[in-house]
């Protein structure tokens, strides 16, 4: 296993080929990650830096954690670190574009300012989608927006290393590829232990973290009279039963000032004294468009996934890859579905390859389930 090793201006410092294991996470909706260890020889302690830049097969990741063991036989060096497109999780919206990628541009790509934006980074557009852009959003993380752009348009963002014409990182949004039973386009990729190309299949299902109903309402400054309509919308109201669970959200009611003259006296013949005064009050039509921009998109489906272990001579990324739906069929638990390859897991040690992919969506983490809080 041989890896090449950028600085953050895309010059090649060497070769990690000394590395005893490596994994390397793939996730389509959200940011990959990495870890590798490798003896701490002179060389890799050389190579394996903070900030470093790791490319294997064109995908790009970035080294933020390491951790050098000694033993009474051996040194050891560890490095962890995130694919190029985790590093959307260290800004915060602050450039806004009707464009998706156009408003990743405007703050990490190439059109940010000079301290935002990540060094020789490049920006595609041939993919998009609409921003969804709204007030609300302004400083909120750009990793989180991005994944929400992600998930409501089913793309993918990809981070990947080109060398024509002097080396830069492109950053595009890609699409996977419908190959499951139930088209007739394209050729059809179907996991199955009854066709020896999954193995160790298991199957999960948690509504830990879900949320099918959603509460918005208006939250009102204090000092400001209301008597009109209620400020309370629902998303997801026809969900009953078991089949319900609730959140909610606010947001602060959207408010005016007018100028009115009120009466403060009278002149002696009678005639009405008045004076300015500015009476603050409630945009009903504003603060309800708010609690829909609010909620909209904000409820989150149960987890379901099935994963397993596929061989790594059996087509990967040459009939099927990350983001592609695909059909899994179990006989015996009598379970079907076409579903996307949401996360792919690939193991290096031991001088063998394992692939372990996650069809479905992968069960939420506790730092998901706190983020959400």
């Amino acid at each position: 296993m041989e890896l090449h090793v950028f600085n953050s201006e895309l010059e090649l410092c060497g070769l990690a080929e000394e590395i005893s294991s490596l994994i390397w996470k793939r996730s389509f909706f959200t940011s990959g990650s990495f870890t590798l260890t490798a003896p701490a020889t002179a060389e890799c302690m050389r190579l394996l830096k903070k900030h470093m830049l790791v490319e294997k097969e064109g995908e790009v990741g970035v080294i933020t954690s390491l951790n050098i063991d000694k033993d009474e036989k051996s040194e050891k060096i560890t490095a962890s670190g995130i694919l190029l497109t985790g590093t959307l999780n260290n800004r915060i919206l602050l450039e806004t574009d009707s464009s998706f990628m156009g408003l990743l541009d405007k703050n990490i790509g190439g059109a940010a300012s000079a301290s935002r934006r990540i060094p020789k980074l490049f920006v595609s557009r041939d993919i998009s989608a609409p921003s969804d852009y709204h007030d609300r959003l302004l400083y909120a993380n750009l990793g989180a927006y991005a994944e929400a752009v992600c998930r409501k348009n089913g793309i993918g963002l990809r981070a990947t290393l080109e060398h024509s014409g002097g080396r830069r990182i492109k950053l595009e949004a890609v699409r996977g590829v419908d190959k499951s039973i139930g088209q007739s386009v394209n050729p059809r990729v179907i996991f199955s232990e009854d066709f020896d190309n999954l193995r160790g299949v298991k199957y999960q299902y948690s509504e830990n973290g879900a949320v099918s109903t959603v509460y918005g309402y208006a939250v009102i400054p204090a000092g400001i009279s209301y008597t009109g309509g209620e400020l309370v919308r629902v998303e997801g109201d026809g969900n009953v039963g078991y089949d319900r669970i609730e959140s909610s959200k606010s947001v602060r009611a959207e408010t005016y000032n007018s100028l009115t003259q009120i009466i403060v006296g009278f002149e002696d013949d009678y005639t009405p004294i008045y004076k300015d005064q500015i009476v603050s009050g409630v945009s009903q039509q504003n603060t309800i468009a708010s609690i829909d921009s609010a909620i909209e998109g904000t409820s989150k489906p149960p987890a379901e996934n099935f994963s397993g272990s596929v061989r790594f001579e059996g087509g990967y990324k040459s009939q099927y890859d990350l983001g592609d739906i695909v059909t899994v069929l179990h006989n015996r638990w009598g379970m079907s579905d076409s579903i996307r390859i949401c996360e792919v897991v690939e193991r290096y040690e031991n001088g063998g390859v394992t692939i372990s992919p996650v069809f479905g969506s992968p069960l939420p983490t506790i730092m998901d389930i706190l983020k959400r809080e």
